[in-house]
This record gives structure tokens, C-alpha cells and sequence, in this order.
């Protein structure tokens, strides 16, 4: 059986976990940061204050499956952790400078070096001329980062 609920906050190192692998070889994360180490630690870094700031608007929800377990005394039941996604309703906010700046974006190119941000910002400045070229004015709802457990891929849990 599968359910859907909302991520908490002990979900989240799970929930980053999982993304970070998921994204680690996407084409747009490559070119940001092109070293695989440097990129497994951008990926966390940056799904890290993603999630916490969905997990604070409650945008961010978690797909459970029930897996079944046999016990010495009895089949036992849990529910386990396959999937992730962030569900934006339209007037969700954007993170505002104040909320960067807590989360440690100026420190960014001091971590992860100038030309990562460049192109981290040209990336960004890209898809969002994209998506008000394709949207324009309305508000929508966004499914966004939809990751599944790679043992758990092409079984409907997406």
C-alpha cells in the first residue's frame, strides 16, 4: 500500500539524501558544478535549504510504501520512505534575500567557487525567462523534484 504525506523535519536528511543521488548526474547540475565530489556536496548543500524551506511552507511531501517485514513471533508491517516531491501552490513565496542569506548563499562561491556561481545564476536567470515565457501571468501549482528509490522506479510510485 502506498501513502502520501507531508515531509517532516526528520525526514529531511533522508529526503536530501535521496535527491542528491537522484540529481547527481543531471546534465544542468554537471554544468554547474562538473567535479562529482564537488557536485554530491553542492547537491546536498543546495537540497538541504531547498527542502527546509518547503518543509516550512509545506510544500514538500514524501511517499511512504508499506514493506513487510517477518518477525520471529509475527509478520510485522512498516511503512518505509520510496519517494519525494515538492507541490507548489500557486502564491507559495520565493525565498527573499533575508532567507538567502541565512541559509549561507553568500558563501557560496567561497565554497564552491566563482565560475559554479555564474553559471548557477545564468542557470537560474534561464529557466526562470522560460517559465514566464511559457506561464506569463498566471499562477500555477509546480510539481518540482519528483525523486523515487531506484528500487522502486517503474512500479507506479511516481
Amino acid at each position: 500500500m502506498q501513502h502520501t504525506r507531508p515531509l517532516l523535519q526528520n525526514d529531511l536528511a533522508a529526503a536530501v539524501s535521496l535527491s542528491a543521488a537522484a540529481f547527481q548526474n543531471t546534465s544542468s547540475y554537471a554544468a554547474i558544478v562538473p567535479d562529482d565530489d564537488a557536485r554530491k556536496q553542492f547537491l546536498a548543500w543546495l537540497f538541504e535549504r531547498n527542502y527546509q524551506f518547503a518543509l516550512e511552507h509545506g510544500v514538500a511531501r514524501v511517499v511512504e510504501c508499506d514493506v513487510q517485514r517477518r518477525g520471529y513471533a509475527s509478520l510485522n508491517v512498516r511503512r518505509e520512505i520510496v519517494g519525494f516531491y515538492l507541490f507548489e501552490r500557486p502564491g507559495t513565496p520565493s525565498p527573499s534575500l533575508l532567507v538567502l542569506v541565512r541559509w549561507g548563499f553568500l558563501g557560496f562561491p567561497f565554497r564552491f567557487g566563482l565560475g559554479a556561481t555564474a553559471r548557477l545564476l545564468r542557470l537560474k536567470s534561464w529557466f526562470e525567462a522560460k517559465e514566464r515565457e511559457i506561464v506569463g501571468d498566471r499562477e500555477i501549482a509546480k510539481l518540482e523534484r519528483v525523486t523515487v528509490l531506484p528500487a522502486r522506479q517503474g512500479r507506479g510510485v511516481g
